[in-house]
């Protein structure tokens, strides 16, 4: 650990900031951070609607099993809450247009493209060209063909996505970058070089996106702001600003 001052960077920092922030709380949501991860494989609803939306993915045998009619993927691993997110956003019961900002890796993507009525028009936005690859090869193996001229993969920066495209949508999605928290405490690279000014950083890039967002929405719309950190600087005080 490289110590710039007193508590200024690494596992120190990370305690010293996280512990003022949960007190007493603290010790317990830290050692959650070394617990197993718990996902679900999520049913794809285009290909089985008559089953439970989702299962533990320890009774899954196969993760990367096919329809055989289709051709489709059956199941999509993620975290439950993600799924919880991507459900919270309300939809236009008729048409509409819908936008995820930041959509990669494409698990919540799916759930909107699920969930959109048969008019509506999907755009999913990913920055990074690896993780867009990524979301258009899920859109490949989990959508059918039928439904892809809905919808537009684009690779923008989301933070000025409302200077060119104000108040064009009903619903956005806003799952935003951020600390997780877990991810850096269980990556030593990563922990050794953790300092507040990480969460600060990330607190800055979400306003914006979050700003921009606001401005791309359609009055009496609405937007679903989230994130995985556990940071108050990432959550409320974004949505606070």
């Amino acid at each position: 650990m490289v110590k710039r001052g007193k508590r200024t960077r690494g596992i120190e920092a990370f305690d010293h900031y996280y512990s003022a922030v949960y007190q007493e709380r603290w010790e317990h949501l830290r050692a959650s951070f070394s617990e197993p991860k718990h996902q679900v494989a999520r049913v794809n609803r285009f290909v089985r609607s008559d089953t439970p939306s989702y299962l533990h993915s320890s009774e899954v045998e196969n993760r990367d099993e096919t329809c055989p009619k289709t051709g489709l993927r059956l199941y999509y691993l993620m975290d439950l809450a993600s799924i919880w997110a991507a459900y919270a956003l309300p939809l236009p019961s008729n048409g509409g247009q819908i936008l995820d900002l930041c959509a990669a890796p494409g698990g919540k993507s799916l759930i909107l493209a699920e969930r959109m009525a048969k008019d509506a028009r999907l755009t999913l936005n990913e920055l990074s060209p690896q993780r867009r690859h990524r979301l258009k090869c899920v859109l490949r193996d989990y959508v059918p063909e039928v439904l892809q001229p809905q919808i537009d993969v684009r690779g923008h920066d989301g933070s000025r996505w409302g200077l060119y495209h104000p108040e064009c949508y009903d619903s956005i999605l806003l799952d935003a970058p951020c600390s997780s928290e877990r991810h850096v405490f269980n990556k030593t690279s990563e922990l050794e070089q953790f300092t507040v000014r990480r969460t600060k950083n990330l607190a800055q890039r979400q306003y914006a996106l979050l700003a921009a967002a606001w401005q791309s929405l359609k009055p009496g719309g609405h937007i679903v702001y989230s994130t995985c950190s556990i940071s108050p600087k990432e959550n409320d005080d974004v949505v606070g600003k």
